[in-house]
């Protein structure tokens, strides 16, 4: 007998719904970080059993007030665990999110320190305590690239922050209880902004107030251009969109404080009186200002160079003697003028590297002990620290540095000279960005061996683990590394709009699921046609350590 095809339909729906394969939006995490840097336990070990019992007592115990830590186990197999349920969740919500995320957890995981995200709760276990600890490592969820840009994204972001830090304020120090605050504010007659932001409750008022307020700095990092975004966190959260995407009624309803610009005759009389006296005031400002400056130009004629340049260099603590001398520190060496001469050659045209955008370089002695004095360094002791863990987080400063320059300061900087010479690390192997003038003078060979090993070849034909280091490929993770050159592929594309911008770049190295866009050809790349066509046309510029290259057309 021939069927209906909507039967089949019914048919498969009822039979999906009986072995519970629904939808449902708690299926997706927003995020995970499995550490295992800190090493992972073995399947049926007592770790592992440990673990389960821990989790199936955080699913029990957290439904009832949203908030739940507890250990399980003795020694080296004592785990301690913690679930949050987003404030706004109900009873039935929270069981069924850390049931969910228990799950995840166990199925992706097998580290000694995990945590994952849902929009509706977190679950985190570890082998140390971590109980009322504030720990804050930012992560940026992908959907926060699928929200739409604001059209006034400087405006938008004002009203948002003044949500966002208000109800920050109120999570730590007046709902300190929950730490969980919801409000809104209208941005313009027909919007409105929606914040959300949440600490657990473990934390300290100021350690909530601390923690959200990094989150809101990364907010800006991730999301500045757009209407919505969200940053999770180890100890707190923060969320905001243009619709409202939480449960209940807002806990905090604000108003942006109104300007003065409208009203009667009188009101703008007083408005025009203001501004005819702080005009006065600038006037007056501005020609004490030039009477002052033209007084301390004077002044700095009579002064030696040297206490000139003390007060350029006073922030790094330079000491200066009695006659007018500045005295030289393992920091800041310094050298006068006659030295200087001897060194160069009395500046002589031999000894120039170069020509930067503050004068002229020339090679000397003494400033090869100066870079010496730095922490950079290429020896064997300082090689084997750059493990692959290491190496990951100077890959992430050096991202978040670019971000700073591109997005947080005042005047956007572009530095346009970035390359290994020119980043430096401290003594804690923090990557510091730097832009030295001399910087060829140290690991260029090195650099430009380099330079001719990249090539979008070795990606294409999947061999692209031949350009790893071999002692960071022992200690490192194979997908982590290819991802770091897939992003670095996907930053040199031809078209600079395929390019992803720096806080994208942030996002992704970041983040732990989603797979990058596959990568289109580099605007050129470099072989070993470069390095023989700089032997056979150019033998006599390996003096002055130049080099030419054959660069394939754009």
């Amino acid at each position: 007998m021939e069927r209906d095809p909507h039967f089949y339909l019914l048919f498969t729906f009822v039979l999906l719904s009986m072995l519970g394969l629904h939808m449902s939006v708690e299926a997706d995490y927003l995020n995970i970080s499995c550490q295992y840097k800190f090493g992972n336990y073995s399947t049926h070990s007592t770790f592992e059993s440990n673990l389960k019992v821990l989790l199936d007592s955080l699913s029990n115990n957290t439904t009832h007030t949203g908030f739940y830590n507890t250990t399980v186990g003795e020694g080296h197999n004592r785990i301690y665990g913690q679930a949050l349920c987003r404030g706004d969740a109900s009873s039935t919500a929270c069981e069924s999110c850390v049931s969910n995320a228990n799950l995840e957890i166990m199925k992706l995981c097998n580290a000694e320190d995990a945590l994952i995200w849902y929009e509706l709760c977190q679950v985190r276990y570890s082998f140390q305590d971590f109980f009322s600890n504030m720990d804050y490592t930012g992560k940026y969820p992908y959907s926060n690239s699928q929200e739409k840009l604001a059209s006034d994204p400087a405006l938008y972001y004002t009203y948002l922050m003044y949500l966002m830090k208000n109800i920050s304020t109120e999570a730590a120090y007046v709902n300190s209880t929950r730490m969980f605050v919801t409000g809104q504010i209208n941005y313009s007659m027909s919007q409105t902004i929606y914040g959300l932001v949440q600490c657990t409750r473990d934390m300290s008022d100021n350690d909530c107030y601390n923690c959200l307020n990094s989150a809101l700095g990364d907010l800006k990092t991730c999301c500045y251009l757009r209407e919505g975004g969200m940053v999770v966190s180890r100890t707190c959260n923060a969320r905001y969109e243009p619709y409202r995407f939480f449960n209940g009624s807002t806990t905090s309803v604000l108003s942006f404080p109104a300007s003065t610009g409208t009203g009667d005759q009188w009101k703008k009389g007083r408005i025009a009186l203001v501004v005819g006296i702080l005009g006065l005031l600038l006037l007056l400002a501005g020609s004490c200002a030039v009477y002052f400056n033209r007084r301390k130009a004077k002044k700095d004629q009579d002064r030696s160079p040297h206490a000139l340049l003390h007060d350029l260099v006073n922030p790094v603590s330079v000491e200066m003697t009695e006659e007018g001398n500045l005295v030289s520190s393992e920091e800041l060496p310094f050298m006068d003028l006659a030295t200087i001469k001897a060194a160069t050659d009395d500046f002589s045209s031999l000894n120039k590297l170069g020509q930067g955008g503050f004068g002229t370089v020339y090679k000397i002695v003494l400033i090869i002990n100066l870079f010496c004095m730095m922490p950079l360094s290429s020896d064997s002791d300082k090689r084997a620290q750059l493990d692959w863990c290491t190496c990951l987080s100077i890959i992430d400063g050096i991202a978040r540095g670019l971000v700073y320059l591109h997005e947080d300061s005042r005047l956007k900087i572009i530095h346009r000279d970035l390359k290994p010479s020119n980043v430096l690390l401290d003594h804690e192997m923090v990557a510091k960005i730097s832009d030295f003038g001399m910087a060829r003078i140290f690991c260029e060979n090195q650099s430009s061996a380099n330079t001719r090993r990249v090539a979008w070849k070795l990606w294409t034909e999947g061999k692209e683990l031949e350009l790893v280091d071999p002692s960071l490929a022992e200690s490192g993770r194979a997908a982590e590394i290819v991802r770091c050159i897939h992003i670095g592929l996907l930053c040199v594309q031809e078209d600079p709009r395929d390019r992803p911008t720096m806080s994208e770049v942030v996002t992704l190295l970041g983040g732990q699921t989603g797979t990058p866009p596959e990568p289109k050809k580099p605007a050129f790349s470099v072989g070993r046609a470069a390095q023989e066509l700089n032997q056979s046309l150019a033998p006599d510029l390996s003096a002055n350590e130049m080099t030419v290259s054959s660069i394939s057309p754009r």
